[in-house]
This record gives structure tokens, C-alpha cells and sequence, in this order.
């Protein structure tokens, strides 16, 4: 759950408790259950806005096997599917109907072209010139949305996975003053209320350990940030502490 539904909820709930105690209208009981319907409701979301970390690995692996425009390459995509695709147990591979229409040649040639792949489902670009393939999805071209608005503005409650084969660099995409910074853009996914994740196999560049938290960290306020290696998906940031894989 990201840092400002987190704010939101408290806010809801102090308001509520204050109504509560000031009016001496409910009794303990129904307070009681009140505060535990608050609990619940907590608990509820923080399980709807984490993407199981296991079908996370299995999304991410089925994404390299099937769209990768080749071996050790630079490339971004972004998928919305139905959030329930995000929980526990879901495997893309036993699923015919997971991101169908989307035809991987069809992807792998736009990506190649240094093209955008947009469809409804799925979005997909390499670097070109000097503009990342992650920032090339975040940035709106002229008065028009930028394809990831495009990709969210489709269903606000599914579940959104962004993955990037290299993470975000430091100096062009995070840290640096930049015009191709993506820190800004990361905010649109302060709107979406489905499950999300932003995920990336290798870490790059060759920054301090201490420059990537203090980067990573500015990402993972706004969407929960992953690495994602050998079949295996790690949160970067876990009750403040910072990953060793990242």
C-alpha cells in the first residue's frame, strides 16, 4: 500500500474515532466492531494493492520468455490485467486468455523499430535517441496522454505491472535534473486502485549501494518497486529496510 493511501485511511479513521468519542453515541460494543471493521478494511487493502511477490516472479518470467525483443537488451513494457491475475496461486502460463491479443512477433518487431507497442492490454518501447524506454511510456507526447495513462485509463481497479530489464539509471531517469526524469511521472499511479508493481532483472550503472536506496527509495513512494531474478521476485524496500538484491 503506498505511503499516501496509508495517510488517506488514517485520516479516515481519526475522523471517525473522533465523531465517535466526541458524540458518546456508540456504544463499546459497536466500537468495538467498528475499529475492527477498520482493521479489516486495512488489511484488505493492503492485500489488494501488493502484487503476490510469487505470481509477480511467474508474470515477470512469462513476460521475458514470450516479448523479449532479444538477449540482453534494454527494454521496457507495461501490462493491466485483471487484479485477480495478481493474487496468489496464478500462473500466466496455465492461462490461455493472459495478455491474448497481444502477439509476440507483432511486439518484438515494434520494440526492434524502436516503435511503441500500445494495445489494451499492453505497452512496450526501447530506448531511442536519448530517451529511456521506461521514461519513453511515462511521458506524454504533445497535448495527448502518454501511453501508460493510456494503459491505466483502461480499468482503474486492475492490476498494473511495469517492468524494465535494466532499472531505472540514476543519472538520467531517478536522481538527476534530467527532462527525461521519470520521478514526477511515477505519480499517476497515485489514481490507480488495483494491485501494482514495478519490477526490473538487473541492477544499472555503477552507483554506491547508499546512492541506489536513497534513488530506489524515491521510485518505491510511489509504486512498490521489485527486482525480479531467476524466477524469484524481491520487494526493494521491506519495512525500511533495503534489499540486498537491489
Amino acid at each position: 500500500m503506498s505511503f499516501i493511501r496509508r495517510i488517506q485511511l488514517c485520516i479516515i479513521c481519526l475522523i471517525c474515532s473522533a465523531v465517535s468519542n466526541k458524540t458518546m453515541a456508540l456504544s463499546g460494543a459497536l466500537r468495538g466492531c467498528f475499529m475492527l471493521c477498520v482493521l479489516f478494511l486495512y488489511m484488505r487493502g493492503a492485500d489488494a494493492l501488493d502484487v503476490d511477490q510469487n505470481t509477480l516472479a511467474h508474470i515477470i518470467t512469462y513476460i521475458q520468455k514470450t516479448f523479449s525483443p532479444g538477449a540482453d537488451v534494454q527494454y521496457a513494457v507495461a501490462i493491466n490485467i485483471p487484479a485477480q491475475k495478481c493474487a496468489a496461486g496464478f500462473f500466466p502460463d496455465q492461462d490461455k486468455e493472459f495478455l491474448a491479443g497481444n502477439d509476440p512477433k507483432t511486439v518484438k518487431d515494434c520494440l526492434n523499430k524502436r516503435d511503441i507497442y500500445e494495445s489494451k492490454t499492453m505497452i512496450g518501447a526501447m530506448p531511442k535517441n536519448n530517451a529511456h524506454s521506461e521514461s519513453r511510456l511515462l511521458r506524454r507526447v504533445g497535448t495527448g496522454k502518454s501511453p501508460m495513462e493510456n494503459l491505466l485509463n483502461q480499468q482503474n481497479d486492475s492490476c498494473v505491472v511495469f517492468y524494465t530489464y535494466n532499472s531505472p539509471c540514476l543519472g538520467t531517469c531517478l536522481c538527476g535534473s534530467s527532462k527525461y526524469s521519470i520521478l514526477n511521472l511515477l505519480k499517476i499511479f497515485q489514481n490507480h486502485q488495483g494491485p501494482e508493481a514495478f519490477a526490473f532483472k538487473k541492477i544499472f550503472g555503477s552507483e554506491s549501494r547508499k546512492q541506489r536506496r536513497e534513488c530506489f527509495a524515491k521510485v518505491n513512494k510511489e509504486i512498490r518497486l521489485y527486482c525480479c531474478i531467476t524466477g524469484e521476485c524481491k520487494a526493494c524496500f521491506n519495512e525500511g529496510s533495503f534489499s540486498k538484491v537491489c
